[in-house]
């Protein structure tokens, strides 16, 4: 029988799901916390994360990629995003994978150095949307677009080509949300970033569907040989943990800093 050996308490509890949440849950934290203390203990490098995102950031941050709403797409969940990226102010190197809107680019651009180079790679092309971004980002800015799957050997070569002796000093992997096609993006081009770099991941705590593994299983996977953080809306930066309760969860920006990987 299946589920033998469970009592029908440990049953009801194994398979709850984040809609089935009460008040009390909510109130310590639910569905993410509450965590033991250890988890937020985190590089002192991310206080600059750390304070939450203000209604006046969240604000200029939609304003600024709203021009690349597409159809009737909500508008984005930006608050872990702006805090993330708070580590790329001022940098000159960026590589997006998975630009889809190239509304993030846009976004991106403004926090980063005024001669900066951005790198966009997707499967698909747009170039009404690449003119709109060539059009907002700084003059001394340069904007570079690859089409094709980012695992695919020429696709990294090319961005390789266009960094030449530069490193990046940020890439955002958004692209296969798979946990195969996290952790290849992952492998495949931590070559180009500097020691002082930072890797990002989207939808962290995304973990996959009846077919597919998600990217939090590839993060599940890293975080065994290497630190993993957490950005998680207005909550505490906290160390890698899986999501607690059975759901198809998203957002929360997980970050890795180059400097931390064992093969440097």
């Amino acid at each position: 029988m299946e589920n033998e050996g469970l009592y029908s308490t440990q049953y009801v509890e194994a398979t709850r799901k984040i809609e089935t949440l009460n008040l009390d849950e909510y109130k310590v934290g639910a569905p993410f916390a509450p965590l033991p203390r250890s988890f937020y203990v985190v590089d002192p490098r991310l206080s600059v994360v750390q304070p939450k995102a203000t209604d006046d950031e969240i604000a200029a941050t939609v304003e600024q990629r709203g021009k690349f709403r597409v159809g009737d797409y909500a508008e984005p969940y930006v608050a872990d995003v702006l805090r993330a990226f708070r580590l790329l102010r001022g940098k000159k190197t960026y590589l997006e994978i998975g630009i889809f809107d190239r509304g993030n680019l846009s976004y991106v651009a403004s926090l980063l150095d005024d001669d900066a180079i951005l790198i966009g790679v997707d499967i698909q092309a747009d170039e009404e949307r690449d003119a709109v971004l060539r059009a907002s980002l700084k003059p001394s800015q340069q904007y570079h677009v690859v089409i094709g799957s980012s695992r695919d050997p020429e696709v990294v070569a090319q961005v390789g080509r266009l960094l030449g002796e530069r490193k990046l000093d940020g890439i955002f992997i958004d692209g296969d949300h798979t946990a195969y096609g996290a952790m290849c993006d992952h492998a495949l081009y931590e070559q180009y970033v500097a020691d002082d770099g930072v890797i990002l991941f989207h939808d962290s705590v995304w973990e996959g569907d009846e077919t597919f593994k998600g990217v939090c299983d590839a993060l599940d996977e890293l975080s065994r040989v290497e630190p993993v953080y957490m950005v998680d809306g207005s909550n505490p930066v906290r160390r890698f943990s899986r999501p607690l309760w059975r759901d198809s969860l998203w957002g929360v920006v997980a970050v890795v800093f180059a400097s931390d990987q064992k093969w440097r």
